[in-house]
């Protein structure tokens, strides 16, 4: 019946709008009837999934193509019934924020009748004072989260700018927004707008909307694009739309480059482009070396190989890694994150130094890592780096520094591979110029902390043919004498020290419901390990020096490697999880 369908297509979605359907998503590419299906005239509505493997076909029936798929073999026919179109906006904050008020009409034209005289005169129905109760409410809203409720279409104007008058904040992540054009409607009728977050909207490509001719991002400061499928290029024709904008937030959207114009983003504080595909450094250096207040780079989960700093944006020429602070780039960057990359080769923490402001650096599961001993990863990071504070989210203390470049003076020392080293014998290697590109710092550590010989632990004169050796092991206020060999590991030392002192062995910090044990335990209470000070005998240093403890911090060395003698003390401590 010709009248039926008309009244059924009305409510079939626009094609290029997004869906539900079972809990899955997509976009819809067609709407109509399919030629040879049986009864003739019934309507359909072809999809596109956004999960690939939930596809059956490239949109063909019956040998005829009725629509494309960016992915093959990712559409889909579906009756309209199974399709669900989404809510709107306004529809969305009122399912959150007031979800006991069934009904409010949003037309306030609708509040009032017009006599023979065409005089307004307002209708007194039930729930009205109710619902402008609620308005006024609206109104006083600053922030709206609202995301995963099936938004896909926003409001037109003015409903949205006369109700949320205060609002400086939306989070709508999750959501079925389709279009750029729907991101600007929003962002126009919320002109004091500060933070927008439309991640993982599947919008449509920017190049099928047309550009406002007025910026509805005027005062954006926090902008969040992750997973919208948008490319660099579209970002850049943004950039002068977002004048204030100091956090751009664009992870998981298969960028590979972010080469462009070095200008606009004057203001961004924080970049964030983690879980993308980016391989090539020399693009980012480009683009965003210059950004006068850029403080945090976030590069988590790409592909990134090396790191190299340029003497200029416009040259391929390397700084000199041997002059700490020496680049004039990247003038306020604090921190960069790095995790899971594909960097190779130490040459990129060496560049990394050369950043005079960089204090905070992740680096964790990166191929330069892996052939170095676990108990030394940390320590070999933090001697390259000379201002870092921070290294893969913890802080760096000035005690683990100083252990650090010393142990990192006795690693690179060269020597013949097996030979047995004596630190009496040790001398400073030749600085020559292939030396010191792989380790820039070793002069400067040298005139720190002394010469490997200087720096080695000293055996104690009384352990040289000895089979144990006599040690004072301090916890709190308690001393316990023990007789350990020289060639006990620091690692067996600490199973002794739980035993000795009855402290329970580490464990990792749990997360579990709220009536659990592990949600019981007292934070503060969780013991993440041991920490092993060693002092040596009074009888073997000057009773007016100094004492510098040794750390004990590398589990697989002996005792002997740190130069523990007769009578030496070595202090326990605790360290604890956050």
């Amino acid at each position: 019946c010709p009248a039926i369908m008309g009244e059924v297509a009305t409510t079939l979605p626009v094609v290029g709008s997004r869906f539900e359907s079972e809990g899955f998503y997509g976009t819809v590419r067609y709407t109509g009837t399919l030629e040879g299906f049986v009864p003739e005239g019934t309507l359909w509505v072809g999809v596109e999934w956004d999960d690939p493997s939930r596809g059956k076909h490239s949109g063909v029936y019956k040998e005829k193509k009725y629509f494309e798929c960016r992915v093959p073999g990712s559409g889909s026919f579906l009756r309209p019934d199974k399709v669900n179109k989404g809510v709107t906006f306004f529809e969305a904050v009122k399912g959150k924020y007031m979800p006991d008020l069934q009904e409010v009409d949003t037309n306030i034209e609708e509040m009032y009748v017009y006599t023979i005289r065409e005089h307004k005169v307002p209708v007194q129905f039930v729930g009205r004072e109710k619902a402008f109760e609620w308005f006024a409410g609206l109104g006083e809203l600053r922030a709206l989260v609202i995301p995963l409720m099936n938004v896909s279409m926003i409001n037109p104007p003015p409903l949205l700018s006369h109700t949320f008058v205060k609002v400086r904040e939306v989070d709508m992540r999750g959501n079925m927004l389709g279009s750029w054009e729907q991101v600007f409607s929003l962002a126009q009728q919320l002109p004091l707008l500060e933070t927008l977050n439309v991640s993982s909207n599947k919008l449509a490509p920017l190049s099928h909307t047309p550009l406002p001719e007025t910026s509805p991002f005027q005062e954006i400061r926090i902008f969040v694009i992750n997973d919208v499928g948008i490319t660099w290029s579209e970002i850049e024709l943004l950039v002068p739309l977002l004048p204030k904008m100091r956090e751009l937030h664009a992870g998981r959207n298969g960028l590979t480059t972010v080469s462009g114009p070095c200008q606009g983003m004057e203001e961004l504080r924080v970049l964030d482009l983690d879980g993308n595909q980016l391989v090539d450094w020399a693009p980012i250096w480009k683009r965003f070396c210059e950004l006068p207040c850029l403080e945090h780079v976030i590069l988590n989960e790409n592909q990134i190989q090396s790191i190299t700093i340029y003497e200029d944006r416009d040259t391929n020429v390397p700084v000199d890694v041997t002059r700490p602070g020496s680049s004039a780039y990247f003038p306020s960057l604090q921190s960069i994150s790095l995790n899971n990359n594909q960097i190779s080769s130490w040459d990129s923490i060496n560049m990394l130094n050369c950043i005079s402001t960089l204090q905070n650096l992740r680096v964790q599961n990166n191929p330069f890592l892996v052939s170095v001993p676990r108990s030394l990863k940390r320590m070999m990071v933090v001697a390259r780096i000379a201002k870092l504070r921070v290294l893969n989210g913890s802080t760096v203390t000035a005690i683990e520094r100083v252990d650090s470049e010393r142990t990192y003076i006795r690693m690179v020392q060269p020597h013949t591979p097996g030979e047995e080293l004596d630190p009496a014998e040790l001398a400073p290697p030749p600085l020559d110029p292939e030396f010191l590109k792989q380790h820039p710092r070793y002069a400067d550590l040298i005139v720190k902390h002394g010469t490997p010989a200087e720096t080695a632990p000293s055996p104690s004169p009384d352990m040289a043919g000895t089979e144990y050796l006599t040690v004072i092991l301090r916890y709190e206020q308690k001393d316990v004498t023990k007789r350990v060999p020289p060639s006990m590991t620091v690692a067996s030392l600490k199973q002794l020290v739980h035993r000795t002192f009855g402290i329970p062995l580490p464990q990792a910090p749990e997360e579990g419901p709220s009536g659990s044990t592990a949600a019981r335990r007292k934070p503060e209470r969780r013991l993440k390990g041991l920490e092993l000070l060693y002092l040596a005998p009074t009888s073997s240093r000057s009773r007016d020096a100094f004492v510098f403890p040794e750390e004990l911090s590398v589990d697989h060395e002996q005792l002997s490697y740190y130069g523990v003698g007769n009578r030496g003390t070595i202090v326990v401590r605790e360290t604890f999880h956050d």
